[in-house]
């Protein structure tokens, strides 16, 4: 595995543990925010932020993207929507945020 796919890897476990706390109200989560907490909890770029978070919002629906931003320890998100996250930031920041959600 590459040095930046272990980078990404190990940015988006801090991201799951912390449950991208306070994005949005309590029934929804906007990209604006999602990509906020990014920058800020995982000291991520905008643009690698703004890739990360396009290609979790493609992926995921808003009923598993509450259920993130609300878990406090990350047991609660299934192993798929783990996938989906530590996909996307192995993507986005091995490319430099330049990639686009497929």
């Amino acid at each position: 595995m590459a040095i930046g796919a272990r980078l990404a890897i190990a940015i988006a476990a801090p991201v799951l543990a912390i449950g991208i706390a306070g994005c949005g109200g309590s029934g929804t989560v906007s990209k604006g925010e999602f990509k906020d907490a990014l920058v800020k909890q995982a000291n991520l770029s905008d643009t690698v932020a703004q890739c990360i978070t396009d290609d979790v919002f493609a992926k995921l629906d808003n009923d598993q993207l509450v259920k993130i931003k609300k878990s406090t320890d990350g047991k609660d998100i299934t192993a798929e929507e783990k996938k989906v996250i530590t996909d996307a930031a192995v993507k986005c920041v091995s490319a430099g945020g330049t990639t686009t959600a497929k």
